[in-house]
């Protein structure tokens, strides 16, 4: 091989692998930090308000953030003081707010038998409340550019309760896609042109004739709503057996969704396990299934979700510390470089 071949091989080689190194990385980073009420048994970060204002200590993972994530039972919950200087916040800095939030229209035992319903099962939402909630985002002078659905499609037709507590309905997929008209419409009416899309556990890819079911639900949204799924985000059980390969066939089925024009992106939340034991454990839990996802199975996240429910990380402040929730995205951002 001459010399000049050979450089020009290097010079490829080079060229690719920068390629390589930039497609590793998803093209938008959303940020869920663990909030909860004060009073509730919920997670929520001992520093969680020390991020909204200017000279808070994550100026370089902000500059990374695409989409700022709430969660429904927060924004409820929360007092307007709160939300006011969220909403402040998060606006000088340009970032638009998604809210993952239940959107099934049953309340509280408003079933015959009863099952599901808000407050009961996870997933549920009614329009009362996305008015409500709406109007706490109106307003702190902000707006809710996204809707993240909570998981309609698990907790309304595989989840079957649990032990001692309010059963799963067993929805099938077009009664869901009927229950979420209204809520939907709640928060269209305070927010024009808001965008929806939903999260999934890929604990759905161990059940019978998920695929089938995975793209009546897609298609009927498109046909219902005009529109595709935004997204579709995945929440992977990172500390149960084997749930790599269920990671892997759920990403691939929601591929094949995308390339039909069914869905839109693809997204994956990134967090530690209920058994880590410190916020540098976590953290380095979370490091492990990035890699563990997009280098050795090569997926290629258009969305990456660095968030928390869990009892840790305590803190997300600051970016330079190595257990801080802010420390992940910074991390995760340098993937791209």
């Amino acid at each position: 091989m001459s010399g000049r071949t050979s450089t020009a091989l290097s010079s490829v080689l080079i060229m690719f692998t920068a390629l390589f190194a930039q497609a590793s990385c998803a093209q938008e980073i959303w940020f869920g930090p663990p909030a909860a009420p004060e009073d509730s048994r919920l997670h929520r970060a001992l520093d969680l308000m020390d991020l909204f204002s200017p000279e808070a200590q994550w100026q370089q993972a902000a500059s990374h953030v695409k989409v700022f994530l709430l969660v429904g039972s927060y924004l409820s919950r929360a007092p307007q003081e709160e939300v006011n200087r969220i909403v402040a916040d998060l606006n000088r800095r340009h970032i638009p707010i998604a809210l993952a939030v239940g959107v099934m229209n049953v309340g509280p035992r408003a079933t015959n038998p009863p099952c599901g319903g808000l407050g009961m099962v996870e997933g549920y939402g009614i329009p009362k409340l996305a008015h409500i909630q709406s109007q706490k985002i109106k307003q702190a002078g902000g707006e809710l550019k996204y809707i993240a659905m909570d998981e309609p499609v698990w907790f309304g037709h595989y989840f079957g309760g649990k032990p001692g507590g309010q059963p799963g309905c067993h929805s099938s997929i077009a009664q869901i896609l009927s229950l979420i008209r209204e809520p939907l419409a709640a928060y269209a009416e305070e927010f024009p042109g808001i965008i929806v899309g939903d999260t999934e556990p890929t604990d759905i890819a161990e059940q019978s004739h998920w695929r089938e079911d995975l793209t009546e639900w897609a298609t009927g949204f498109r046909a219902q709503t005009g529109h595709p799924l935004a997204f579709t985000h995945l929440d992977i059980p990172f500390n149960r057996p084997g749930e790599e390969g269920y990671a892997v066939d759920f990403f691939r089925q929601a591929k094949k969704l995308k390339s039909e024009g069914l869905i839109s992106a693809i997204g994956i939340i990134y967090d530690g396990t209920p058994k880590d034991a410190s916020d540098e454990a976590w953290v380095q839990d979370a490091k492990a299934h990035i890699h563990l996802l997009e280098d050795k199975n090569g997926l290629r996240p258009d969305q990456a979700i660095i968030q928390s429910w869990q009892a840790f990380p305590e803190h997300v402040l600051p970016e330079s510390a190595p257990g801080s929730l802010t420390s992940l995205i910074n991390f995760y951002a340098a993937r791209s470089k």
